[in-house]
């Protein structure tokens, strides 16, 4: 009998663990296809205005490049790379990505500005309310944190909503 529960149990973290892999993955299709309507926008203006091109382009060399130095585990070089791309295009997925690289590179309070342009300019980024939770909290703001976190989890977003299943909230 606790044979068959131990593979019930088993079976039901490995559906859990796919569950996030899914929701993962879904989040990050529609971030890019968000980066892909800017792009499209960006080279339509491109299209116009050689000196806008030539813009576009840098932003699209420093984009990579912050990805990249992120990758790498290099996070002030990825803040200095989104930072270029924010000065061409300053859109919410390139402040959350910046925010990102800030929060990596122990910055809470500059990681919280950033988040908090995210919402601004466009509140239904949940992944931005869900990292000011987690920088909340660890920041002692407990309540707070939650409240970001659930608010994020209300929108759908799977990891917010995972961490408040295994938290038992």
């Amino acid at each position: 009998m606790a044979a068959i529960q131990n593979e019930k149990d088993r079976k039901r973290e490995e559906i859990q663990q796919l569950e996030k892999l899914n929701q993962d993955g879904l989040e990050k299709l529609q971030l890019l296809k968000e980066q892909m309507a800017a792009i499209q926008k960006d080279m339509v203006a491109a299209n116009r205005d050689d000196t806008q091109a030539e813009k576009i382009m840098a932003a699209w060399g420093a984009y990579e490049n912050g990805l990249e130095r992120m990758r790498q585990e290099e996070y002030t070089a990825a803040v200095e790379s989104f930072t270029k791309v924010i000065e061409v295009h300053p859109g919410p997925d390139n402040y959350l990505w910046r925010a990102k690289a800030y929060r990596k590179a122990g910055d809470a309070k500059r990681a919280l500005d950033d988040l908090d342009l995210v919402v601004k300019l466009d509140p239904r980024v949940a992944e931005a309310y869900f990292m000011r939770g987690q920088i909340l909290r660890a920041g002692g703001e407990k309540k707070e944190g939650l409240n970001e976190i659930r608010k994020a989890a209300s929108m759908g977003h799977g990891k917010a909503k995972l961490w408040l299943k295994a938290k038992g909230r």
